[in-house]
C-alpha cells in the first residue's frame, strides 16, 4: 500500500498523523467535560470556589507559558536546521514539530482539566484559544518548505522520487 505514495506524500502523511493525533487527544475529554456543564442537571464543581479562582489564574498562566514555549522553541530549533540533505532536514523538522505539538497539547489539557474540576467556562475559552493557536501551526507544503529553507521546486522534485 505504501508503494503508491511518493516520498513527499509519505512524509506529509506522517506529519499530519502526528498533528491530527495530538489535536485529537484532548477533544473527547473536552467534549465530555463541556457537555457535563451544559446538561440540565450539571454535576457540581469538584473544587470549592476559592480553589477555582486559584486554578483559573494558575492554569491560564501555565497554558500561556506553554503556548509561548511551544512556539518559540520550535521557531528557534527550526532556524538551527543546517545544510543537510532534504530527507535529514525533514526528519529534523518532524522531530521538532512533534515536540511542539505535544507542548501545545499539554496547554490544551490544562483547559480540559480546569473545566472538569471547576465547571467554569473560562476553561472552555482557554481550550479553544489553545486549539486556535494549534490550528495556526498546521503543517502545509509552503510552511514546511519555508521552515527547512528549501525551495518548493526542490522539495517537489525530491518528493517525486521513489525510495
Amino acid at each position: 500500500m505504501s508503494g503508491q505514495y511518493n516520498r513527499w506524500e509519505r512524509f506529509y502523511n506522517q506529519v499530519n498523523l502526528w498533528f491530527n493525533g495530538t489535536v485529537a487527544l484532548s477533544i473527547i475529554p473536552f467534549g465530555l467535560a463541556f457537555l457535563d456543564t451544559q446538561s440540565e442537571f450539571p454535576g457540581p464543581p469538584l473544587v470549592v470556589e476559592s480553589v477555582t479562582n486559584i486554578l483559573q489564574v494558575t492554569f491560564t498562566l501555565i497554558a500561556a507559558f506553554l503556548v509561548w514555549l511551544g512556539l518559540t522553541r520550535s521557531k528557534k530549533q527550526l532556524a538551527q536546521i543546517d545544510d543537510k540533505e532534504i530527507a535529514e532536514k525533514l526528519q529534523s523538522y518532524l522531530s521538532i514539530k512533534v515536540k511542539s505539538f505535544l507542548i501545545l497539547e499539554l496547554a490544551a489539557v490544562l483547559g480540559v482539566i480546569g473545566l472538569y474540576l471547576t465547571k467554569n467556562q473560562l476553561f472552555t475559552g482557554l481550550y479553544l484559544a489553545v486549539m486556535f493557536v494549534f490550528s495556526l501551526t498546521r503543517p502545509t507544503f509552503e510552511k514546511i518548505a519555508g521552515d527547512i529553507r528549501v525551495s518548493q521546486k526542490a522539495l517537489t522534485e525530491w518528493g517525486k522520487d521513489q525510495p
